[in-house]
């Protein structure tokens, strides 16, 4: 189960992320931060976490959902600049879906 979550994370981190960013050494990059994000993302929140291939993947899809919020708020050219844009949009993106996740699944997030 886990590594379909992952597989599917992954190859819509490919398809959606790959025009984020204008090189190939660009996007790798994004996409390595972005799995360490998901990492400390599930973590930071209450200490719990989704396991690694679950971490990797809230990374990957929080980095695509935050690059989507930025663009969305008018911030789109914060994510050229180098390594300071997918990391935001990683710790972001992440962080969000961390707390919408467990805000919907957890009954006792929050209290």
């Amino acid at each position: 189960m886990e590594t379909a979550i992952l597989f599917f994370a992954l190859m819509a981190a490919l398809i959606l992320g790959w025009g984020m960013f204008g090189g190939i050494i660009k996007f790798i990059v994004a996409l390595v931060l972005w799995m360490f994000i998901g990492n400390i993302a599930g973590y930071m929140i209450r200490g719990e976490d989704y396991g690694v291939a679950g971490n990797i993947a809230l990374g990957l899809v929080g980095g695509i959902f935050g690059g989507f919020l930025l663009r969305m708020v008018g911030l789109g050219g914060v994510l050229n600049i180098w390594l300071l844009g997918p990391l935001l949009s990683g710790v972001i993106g992440a962080v969000l879906l961390v707390y919408v996740t467990r805000w919907t699944i957890d009954g006792n997030f929050g209290k």
